[in-house]
C-alpha cells in the first residue's frame, strides 16, 4: 500500500547523512518502486583523533556515530507518521573493520571486523554475537565472527523472499 503523503513531515539533521536518508523518505513515501537504495556516512577510516582528550563521547567518532543516530530516529520518526515504517529495513555495513588498540594518533589502524547495526520496524530486535574477549585478541584484531555478506545474504532471503539459486 503506497502513502498518499508526498512529501515528509520530520525535521531531520542538516548534515548530509540526514538530508539523504529525508530523500529516501520521500521516494518511499511517492511511491517509488526501488526496493534497495543506498547512502553513505563517510569518515570512518578514523586512523587520527578518534577521540578527544581519551573521552570516547568526543571527537571524530561519536560524532559520525551522533549523526548515524540522529538522522536514523527522524528517518524512522518519519517513516513512521506516513505508516510506511514496517515497510523498510535498513542496515550499516562497512568492508573494514578497526583494531581494537589505539594507534599514536589517538586513532585506530584497519581491523578485520567491525558492528553492523540493522533497524526497522518488523525485525527481532537485540544484540546478535557475542561480546568479544578483548585479551584474545588475533593479531590485534577481533575475530571476525559474522562476514557482512552473510547479513546482506539473510535479508535479501528473509526480507525480499528470494530463492536459494539467486543467492549463490
Amino acid at each position: 500500500e503506497k502513502s498518499k503523503t508526498k512529501t515528509t513531515t520530520t525535521e531531520y539533521p542538516q548534515h548530509n547523512f540526514g538530508k539523504d536518508l529525508k530523500q529516501v523518505a520521500e521516494l518511499v513515501a511517492g511511491g517509488c518502486d526501488t526496493q534497495i537504495y543506498y547512502v553513505s556516512l563517510g569518515g570512518f577510516d578514523t586512523h587520527a583523533n578518534q577521540v578527544v582528550n581519551n573521552n570516547p563521547t568526543m571527537g571524530g567518532h561519536a560524532a559520525l556515530l551522533y549523526h548515524i543516530s540522529s538522522a536514523m530516529k527522524a528517518f524512522y520518526a518519519d517513516l513512521q507518521n506516513m505508516g510506511l515504517a514496517d515497510r523498510v529495513l535498513s542496515m550499516t555495513f562497512s568492508e573494514f573493520g578497526r583494531r581494537v588498540a589505539s594507534n599514536a594518533s589517538y586513532g585506530t589502524d584497519h581491523g578485520n571486523a567491525a558492528p553492523m547495526m540493522v533497524f526497522g520496524t518488523c525485525i527481532n530486535p537485540g544484540v546478535y554475537g557475542v561480546n568479544p574477549d578483548l585479551s584474545n585478541l588475533v593479531n590485534g584484531n577481533v575475530p571476525l565472527e559474522f562476514d557482512y555478506r552473510q547479513v546482506f545474504t539473510s535479508v535479501v532471503k528473509d526480507w525480499f523472499d528470494a530463492p536459494d539459486q539467486a543467492l549463490q
